[in-house]
Formats: C-alpha cells, sequence, structure tokens
C-alpha cells in the first residue's frame, strides 16, 4: 500500500537521490518532493476521469447572475479537480454507475468562478475528486504519480536536461497505462439496454440510452 512517502522515495530512486524519511527534513530531496508532489498530483487527478476518485454530489444552489442564459446556479464542491458530467437528480435515483458513460448525454453547464451554471434545477455533478488519500491509488497510478514527480525534481536536484527530457518520456507512458487500467477496470457493455430495465435505473423519458 502507497502512501505520500514511498511516492516520493520511488520519485527520488528514478533521478538516483537519496531517499526521505519526512517531508519535514532539512535536506534538499525533502524540500523539492514535498514542494512538487501536490503540483504532481494533481495534474495527472485532472488528465482523466479516473474511476477511484470519482465521486457524486448534489449542489447547493446560489443567486443565479446568468438568468437569460442558464436556469440556475450552484456553488462548486471545494474538492473537485476534474467535472465529469451533470445529471438531473430526477433522472438518476437508484443511479448506476454507467450514468457516468461519455455515451450517454449529460447536461450542459458551465463552471466561472466556482460557480456552476446549468439547465437543471436538480444536478448531480460528477467529478474527479482531490479529496483521495495514497492509500487508494491503483499500483499502475503510483507509478505514473511517481514518474510525474521525478520528472519536476529532477532538474532542482540534479540539474540535468537530459534526465528530464526522459523522466517526461517515462511520465507519459505511465500515465497512459494508468489510464489504460483504470478504463479496463470499468468496462463498458455494448448491450442495448431496453426500457424496463432503464426504467429500473431511474432512467425517464424516451432518450435512447446505452449502459456500461
Amino acid at each position: 500500500m502507497a502512501d505520500q512517502i514511498s511516492i516520493c522515495n520511488m520519485a527520488l530512486a528514478e533521478i538516483v537521490a537519496a531517499p526521505i524519511e519526512s517531508l519535514n527534513e532539512r535536506s534538499l530531496e525533502a524540500r523539492e518532493t514535498g514542494r512538487y508532489y501536490n503540483q504532481a498530483l494533481s495534474s495527472l487527478l485532472e488528465s482523466h476521469p479516473w474511476g477511484f476518485a470519482t465521486r457524486r454530489a448534489t449542489l447547493a444552489a446560489t443567486i443565479n447572475a446568468r438568468p437569460g442564459e442558464w436556469v440556475a446556479s450552484f456553488a462548486m464542491p471545494t474538492d473537485v479537480a476534474r467535472p465529469i458530467k451533470i445529471m438531473p437528480a430526477s433522472t438518476i435515483t437508484g443511479v448506476q454507475s454507467w450514468w457516468i458513460d461519455d455515451r450517454i448525454t449529460g447536461v450542459d453547464y458551465v463552471i466561472e468562478d466556482a460557480i456552476l451554471y446549468c439547465s437543471v434545477t436538480d444536478p448531480v455533478l460528477a467529478f474527479t475528486t482531490t479529496g483521495i488519500t495514497a492509500a487508494a491509488f491503483p499500483a499502475k497510478f503510483v507509478d505514473a504519480l511517481a514518474l510525474e514527480l521525478a520528472s519536476r525534481i529532477v532538474m532542482p536536484i540534479k540539474k540535468s536536461r537530459e534526465m528530464k527530457s526522459d523522466l517526461l518520456k517515462q511520465a507519459e507512458v505511465a500515465k497512459q497505462r494508468a489510464m489504460a487500467d483504470d478504463m479496463n477496470r470499468q468496462p463498458i457493455n455494448d448491450e442495448w439496454v431496453d426500457e424496463v430495465a432503464l426504467a429500473r435505473g431511474g432512467w425517464s423519458g424516451t432518450e435512447d440510452y446505452w449502459r456500461r
């Protein structure tokens, strides 16, 4: 099971630097890994709708400053790394995971200054959360994060552009592998879903949907 320090030490090993025991150490390695860890993590979380970090939330209404464009406005949760989709709460009673499938059309929305404007009055937001600990990271995500962090700390610690260039390539490959692994953990079922099954899943209306 990974934790922040073990991931930092994986990154330090990639650049052949000394390991650390704490981010509070008075060492160059601790200072730079502590400086870039959250930035590297945020970059990865924003790059893909990771299944292990997906959350759903109902939103608190705010005063709508754009009534001519949008039906309602809502405050965004503070832990959003990446919005995935908005769906009306009335259509997702007993929601299954497949409602996040990109082939299922969600509600149009825009986000401005941490306010979400949309065309429904009961939105549920699916999003990638920042509020997740390293213990929940899958192994390939850990590998990708360690290499992403290594690519950021190699210059201040080793001052090697050659190493940085190589690590950037490795980090991108590791990210793609982690994304593929994440999608494999959430296989999509392409079978058509009949109206009875849709009703059991909470869907209403005459739209055609596919399920995950």
